[in-house]
């Protein structure tokens, strides 16, 4: 029964958002300026998505439910995480993630993996810092027709920020609060030619909140080209880098009630670190590379393709909790693990798009292709504890070793889909979407 109003992925009381500096007649690009579709909004209200449902449509136009997150509704709330957005999606809540990844729950589904980026899958644990993403579209209710595997109370796509080519602009924020957590960032977009610009986005994040002993450090970069080759053909190239480094803060137990009393979380140690000290850490290093290639085959057929390559290195050591403790100034039981894991993904996705009218009814019509390959490798040591309780009243933290190795896998996962859908409008006020997939997933 942990409680995670004080899981510490983010301090959030008493923030001071530093304004944003900008550099340009506007700092924001504007979607229609973008080399690379991504979708059309307007302040808070978004007008379309182009990878949530594949296919470049008005969200009024598609009979499900899709709750999209503009840029400017991220920068006005100061929101820098998927914890963040999903406190104001209704349907949605963010769970603690053991003080180490994103853990959502969508309609009743909870989840670790359903995430994506631009729709292609991103299903590393791990924390995502929104500094390079244009808006997060929270898609609910089953999606396995066009996302695949999961997603049964909906998944949550994150779309990546485009260059544009118009004109230079730039822009950097901070922010800091009185727990001494402040974090900078900085976009920049420069155009190279006629055709052609690139877009850099970085963040650096220094972590403090109430608890005692944590701290942490978190970073990243992307640099972004795009080009517009002609003939309605567009290109773009991403690489990703990003490093994280945190204690391992998994909250504070629940108050075993044997005798009458108000059930809930351990009153009186609101700041006590229920782990050790130098031990409870988890770090993540990623390298994330992109391709996306979009063309018009026609006046009424266009194509797209997306590759993406993750290579992803992993540690999570903690000690916990591990039961209610038996009074404010009683004993609560501690257990502990190590948790190594390295994955590897590629992930080539192809889609036709075909708008047709027949006998008067519109017909958007979706062919595509997806191929993937994630290799992983996986182990867990159990802590060996010097004690296997902490006593309250006078916390002394025991000695940890992780002497043997209790879990050790190795695993490829392939799989393939093929998949077809149709949004069919009869009229102005009737929609639906129809669609087969087949999927094969080897592991």
């Amino acid at each position: 029964a942990q409680h995670p109003q004080f899981a510490g992925q983010r301090a959030q009381p008493a923030a001071l958002a530093l304004p944003t500096v900008a550099w340009a007649d506007e700092a924001e690009g504007g979607e229609d300026q973008t080399i690379l579709v991504i979708g059309k909004s307007d302040g808070y209200a978004a007008m379309d998505s182009v990878t949530a449902t594949k296919t470049d449509t008005p969200l009024i136009d598609v009979p499900q439910t899709i709750s999209v997150v503009t840029r400017q509704q991220l920068d006005d709330q100061a929101q820098h995480s998927i914890a963040d957005v999903l406190r104001y999606v209704p349907g949605t809540t963010v769970g603690q993630g053991e003080g180490n990844r994103d853990q959502i729950t969508i309609r009743g589904q909870n989840s670790t993996s359903d995430f994506f980026l631009d729709g292609v899958r991103d299903d590393v644990q791990y924390y995502r810092n929104l500094y390079n993403i244009e808006r997060v579209e929270v898609l609910k209710g089953p999606y396995a027709l066009i996302f695949g595997r999961g997603g049964g109370g909906g998944i949550i796509n994150r779309v990546q920020k485009a260059p544009s080519a118009k004109k230079f602009f730039a822009s950097a924020q901070g922010s800091t609060n009185t727990f001494g957590a402040w974090d900078i960032s900085a976009d920049v977009n420069a155009p190279i030619s006629d055709n052609s610009a690139l877009r850099i986005n970085a963040f650096y994040e220094n972590l403090a909140n109430h608890r005692d002993h944590f701290d942490g450090e978190r970073y990243a970069f992307n640099p972004h080209l795009a080009f517009d080759l002609g003939g309605g053909w567009k290109a773009g190239l991403s690489y990703e880098y990003v490093k994280d480094d945190r204690v391992t803060d998994r909250g504070i137990p629940s108050l075993a009630c044997t005798q009458p009393c108000t059930p809930g979380p351990l009153p009186g140690h609101r700041d006590t670190f229920f782990g050790v000290p130098g031990v409870n850490r988890t770090g993540l290093e990623a390298h994330i590379a992109k391709a996306r290639l979009d063309g018009e085959l026609a006046d009424n057929l266009n194509w797209s393709t997306t590759l993406l390559y993750g290579d992803y290195d992993k540690y999570y050591t903690n000690v916990y909790a591990n039961g209610a403790a038996t009074a404010p100034n009683g004993t609560v039981a501690l257990a502990g693990y190590i948790d190594p894991t390295k994955r590897e993904s590629f992930i080539a996705q192809t889609n036709l798009i075909w708008d047709v009218a027949v006998g008067g009814i519109e017909n958007k019509v979706l062919f595509g292709l997806e191929y993937g390959e994630q290799n992983s490798a996986n182990q867990r040591k159990n802590a060996v504890l010097s004690s296997s309780t902490l006593n309250l009243a006078n916390i002394v933290y025991p000695t940890v070793a992780f002497p043997a190795i209790d879990r050790d896998t190795a695993s490829t996962v392939k799989f393939f889909s093929a998949y077809a859908q149709n949004q069919i409008s009869i009229g102005q006020h009737v929609d639906f979407v129809v669609g087969l997939r087949f999927h094969r997933f080897d592991i």
